[in-house]
C-alpha cells in the first residue's frame, strides 16, 4: 500500500512567486514508519524543540539553531526521502494564468495529482490513501472526491473519473505527523528552484536532490513531464506567458 501526502506552496503571487505549486509525495506504507523515524532522528540530532515546526521556510528555524545547521537538517530530510524511495509530483501554473482560468486552483491541482497517484497504484497493482494539508472545507471536498470522482467538469455532466485504487482520504498538518515535514521540505525546495531564477547556486544544489525523487515514466528517468511534473495549462497561447513557461523549463533543465 502507498500513501499520498499533498500540500501547496506560493499561494499568493509576488515578484518572487510567479508560479503557484501544489506538490505531493508518494510513500510506500511499509517504509513510512522508518522514514518518519528518520525525521525524528534528524530533529534530535539538530536540537529541534519538541513543539517546534520543521518546515522548509527559514522563518520556522528555531532560535537556538544557526542557519547553516538548519540547512543541513533540511538536506538530511531530502537525503532520507531518496533513501526510502519517496516519489514526488508537482503541479505548476502561472498565477496570472490561473486567475483568468478558475478560482479553485488548489482543487484542480489536487485532483490532477490524485489521478496520477491512482494510475501509479494501478501500475503497482496496489491501493493507497490520500492525506492532505488542512484547508478550508477540507472534509466536504474530500468527501466529494471519494463519492463522485475527480473530473473537474463533473458539474457539466461529464463522466467522473473514479479513483478506484484510493480507498481513504484525510487531512494532516505540521505537528501531527513527520510526513507533513517531509512534503513541506521537498515541496519548498522545488518551489525555490521554480521561483528563484536569478541566484543559481542554491537552486542547483536543491534540484540535484529533488529531481531524482520526481515520478518518471517507468524505465525512463529522463521523462518527468506529465508523470511527476504537470505544467498547466498544457498549451499556453498568450505569448508573454508562454515565454515565462519556456524560460522555466529551460531553467529546470539547466539545473539537472
Amino acid at each position: 500500500m502507498f500513501v499520498f501526502v499533498g500540500d501547496e506552496s506560493n499561494v499568493t503571487q509576488s515578484k518572487q512567486a510567479r508560479f503557484f505549486i501544489y506538490g505531493g509525495l508518494i510513500i510506500a506504507a511499509d517504509k513510512a514508519s522508518e522514514a518518519t523515524k528518520s525525521i525524528t532522528s534528524i530533529r534530535t540530532k539538530y536540537g529541534f524543540p519538541q513543539d517546534a515546526k520543521f518546515k522548509f521556510d527559514s522563518q520556522s528555524r528555531p532560535a537556538n539553531m544557526s542557519p547553516a545547521r538548519f540547512l543541513q537538517a533540511k538536506n538530511e530530510v531530502l537525503t532520507a526521502c531518496a533513501a526510502f524511495e519517496v516519489r514526488f509530483m508537482a503541479y505548476v501554473v502561472h498565477h496570472d494564468v490561473a486567475t483568468k482560468q478558475r478560482p479553485d486552483l488548489w482543487l484542480w491541482a489536487l485532483k490532477t495529482l490524485l489521478c496520477q497517484f491512482n494510475l501509479f497504484l494501478q501500475r503497482e497493482e496496489s491501493y493507497g490513501i490520500c492525506l492532505v494539508d488542512r484547508f478550508e472545507k477540507d472534509m466536504s471536498v474530500l468527501r466529494r472526491i471519494h463519492q463522485q470522482g475527480v473530473d473537474p467538469e463533473i458539474e457539466d455532466r461529464r463522466l467522473s473519473h473514479r479513483l478506484e485504487n484510493v480507498w481513504c482520504y484525510g487531512t494532516i498538518n505540521i505537528g501531527t505527523t513527520h510526513v507533513a515535514s517531509m512534503v513541506d521540505i521537498v515541496l519548498g525546495a522545488f518551489r525555490y528552484c521554480v521561483n528563484e531564477m536569478i541566484r543559481k547556486n542554491v537552486p542547483l544544489a536543491l534540484y540535484k536532490k529533488v529531481r531524482p525523487l520526481m515520478l518518471c515514466e517507468p524505465g525512463n528517468p529522463a521523462k518527468v513531464n506529465e508523470w511527476g511534473l504537470f505544467l498547466r495549462p498544457t498549451k499556453v497561447r498568450v505569448a508573454p506567458y508562454k515565454q515565462e513557461y519556456d524560460a522555466l523549463l529551460q531553467h529546470l533543465e539547466s539545473l539537472e
